[in-house]
């Protein structure tokens, strides 16, 4: 279809970058993002549209992949294609100023400071169209606005009104609503289990300059976003395959987040400029997603981006069972009271029953609830010689360690002892979904 940018009357400003010519990949050869445009027919099925991408080999190739909807798709069709006037008085909740601190060496931080306890999108948008807060009126296509982006990432503090919970789809819409995907995470809500964000919707209001920064999903999950109207996003991504490559340079350049949390990243708040991509040798794609469009992220998919202008996105986690082996293998951030964890026992007994009780038995039958891990304080920590394939570790306090694939009743206490003590040193990282005794979710 074509742009479903809101009209003057609808911003009280014209859109800037509409859709035009086939967006040309500025980051690296390998790391291209695929472009897929469904049917009508393909498009009523979003689980089997999904595995169809898949089977094109998308998560392979990059982070994220865009779908663009058939021609004739709304995602509000009771409402004119660019009328949103009905959302003017809708409450932002908590929208945030960012302040971007730079590190050094094409590396920042981003600190976000509550701006106000909520706001009307009405006065949000007069905010975001301002002269002070508004895309830079220059004779800008893109790819110099990208530019722009960087030379002055330190400069102007945005205000974004990220996280609102909320959807602005018709309700009786059923292609590609995020409200009723129809996927394995649904089973969240069998076992009543409600995560705001993950298995319920968030609306994101942006404006020039706010930025989301480095990431992969809460649980390695997937992802859906869409672009209701506005300006375009502008989006990074990393293919699965170099996530480990990419996490050890982040350990390296950000040093004290990782001190303080194993997870860092997944506090969204570091920002790795593409030229040190590129100096480290790790892939990335880059991709614009206009009004009316989808960006999926896969599982273990590095993905960061910024707004060029005022617009509104829609978001949501899903499942595939692919993802049941990234989820059980998750490093998780336990620094923060808000972390999301998902207990995967429900996943591997519905969906990897011929696993379920070996892996169960390890995590908690008796012989998981007898062992006793070694204490750290009476462990010296030695040095990495060479590599070892992990799982991910429960925790840096009182963690169990589920790098080592013999089963507890044939590990010695020595072997168990190296082990913990090399913990600290070496994959601090390591995701591989290929272990069955992954990580444990109490």
């Amino acid at each position: 279809m074509t742009s479903s940018s809101p009209n003057s009357a609808d911003t009280g400003s014209k859109i800037m970058f509409t859709r035009q010519d086939e967006w040309k990949n500025t980051g690296s050869p390998d790391g291209e993002i695929k472009v897929f445009r469904p049917t009508m027919e393909e498009f009523k099925n979003f689980g089997k549209y999904m595995e169809y991408i898949e089977q094109q080999n998308a998560h392979l190739s990059s982070g994220v992949c865009k779908v663009i909807p058939p021609e004739g798709w709304y995602p509000r069709p009771s409402k004119l294609p660019d009328d949103y006037s009905d959302i003017d008085d809708f409450i932002i909740e908590c929208p945030v100023r960012e302040r971007i601190e730079s590190m050094g060496n094409g590396c920042h931080v981003k600190n976000n400071v509550v701006y106000r306890k909520e706001m009307k999108v009405k006065d949000f948008r007069r905010m975001a169209l301002s002269k002070q807060y508004g895309t830079p009126q220059k004779n800008y296509d893109l790819y110099n606005l990208e530019k722009h982006f960087w030379r002055n990432l330190l400069h102007h503090e945005p205000i974004y009104g990220a996280d609102t919970p909320g959807s602005i789809y018709d309700s009786d819409v059923k292609e590609f609503n995020m409200n009723c995907l129809g996927t394995i995470l649904d089973l969240l809500k069998e076992e009543k289990v409600t995560i705001k964000g993950v298995n319920t919707v968030f609306l994101y209001f942006g404006m020039w300059k706010t930025t989301f920064p480095w990431h992969a999903e809460d649980m390695d999950l997937y992802s859906i976003n869409y672009l209701h109207f506005g300006e375009p996003k502008f989006w990074y991504a990393i293919p699965s395959h170099a996530a480990e490559k990419f996490e050890r340079l982040a350990a390296q350049r950000f040093p004290d987040g990782l001190q303080i949390c194993k997870a860092f990243l997944r506090h969204k708040l570091y920002i790795i400029s593409p030229t040190v991509l590129k100096q480290n040798g790790i892939p990335y794609g880059t991709m614009v997603q206009y009004p009316g469009e989808f960006i999926i992220t896969f599982p273990k998919g590095y993905h960061m981006g910024f707004n060029t202008g005022y617009n509104c996105a829609e978001s949501t986690n899903f499942a595939l069972e692919r993802w049941i082996d990234y989820g059980k293998n998750a490093v998780l951030c336990y620094c923060r009271k808000d972390t999301v964890e998902i207990d995967m026992r429900p996943f591997m007994k519905k969906y990897r029953p011929e696993e379920y009780r070996e892996w169960f038995d390890y995590w908690y039958g008796e012989r998981a609830s007898t062992y006793k891990p070694t204490k750290p304080d009476t462990i010296k920590t030695r040095k990495r010689k060479g590599s070892q394939d992990s799982g991910g570790g429960k925790s840096e306090t009182g963690s169990e360690d589920s790098s080592i694939n013999l089963p507890r009743s044939i590990c010695t206490k020595r072997q168990r002892k190296i082990f913990q003590a090399r913990k600290p040193m070496f994959d601090l990282w390591a995701n591989r979904p290929v272990n069955l005794f992954a990580e444990k979710n109490s």
